[in-house]
């Protein structure tokens, strides 16, 4: 990965420095989950399993737990994804991290997840009723938690510590969702979501 001079004032300041390098992380994983994308058909439980096994990671190694902008957020998405899971008869094979994650570094992995999730329930709205959608993805919306995460981001001195450690566990959380992917694959999760209609 390309270093970045985190001292350059580009637009966005830290947070798009943080973008910036952490974009190869974020890429790769996103690679993985476009099989989601190609065949939401076959890779629904596929999708569900990973999400919740990598947002539990995320949770379970949050320095401080009572900390963050997403708390809330997170354990709703994971409460939601229980269920839907539960639902098909699908448990989702954990990954877990190696080490404690920076509180602001998984607001950022959730609430950029979150806005993702968006993007791809829009696309299943048209193939989906409401009843045969996931909850996970009728969470709210989570659009002005990402506006005010994005201010304290602004607000991180990029030449600092507290900048290194976000950035290191930004690109260690989305890894962390690259594992939780993979460690579905060889699951049972790869059946056929009845719901969702050709």
């Amino acid at each position: 990965m390309k270093s970045i001079n985190f001292a350059q004032k580009e637009e966005g300041g830290f947070r798009h420095a943080l973008r910036l390098a952490s974009r190869d992380a974020h890429d790769s994983a996103e690679a993985q989950f476009s099989r989601f994308q190609a065949d939401p058909a076959r890779e629904m439980n596929w999708f569900l399993a990973a999400q919740r096994s990598g947002l539990a990671a995320l949770s379970l190694a949050r320095s401080d737990a009572s900390q963050g902008v997403c708390c809330l957020v997170l354990d709703d998405l994971i409460g939601r994804l229980d269920f839907d899971l539960e639902k098909r008869g699908v448990r989702a094979d954990a990954v877990v991290s190696d080490h404690p994650l920076n509180v602001t570094a998984v607001d950022y992995l959730v609430l950029g997840s979150r806005l993702g999730t968006e993007v791809l329930r829009r696309g299943l709205a048209p193939q989906l009723t409401h009843s045969e959608m996931p909850t996970y993805f009728l969470a709210p919306a989570a659009g002005a938690l990402w506006q005010r995460h994005c201010r304290l981001l602004d607000a991180v001195d990029p030449n600092g510590r507290e900048a290194a450690r976000i950035k290191d566990d930004v690109i260690y959380g989305f890894e962390l969702f690259d594992r939780a992917g993979k460690a579905q694959r060889s699951s049972r999760v790869d059946t056929e979501f009845e719901g969702l209609r050709a």
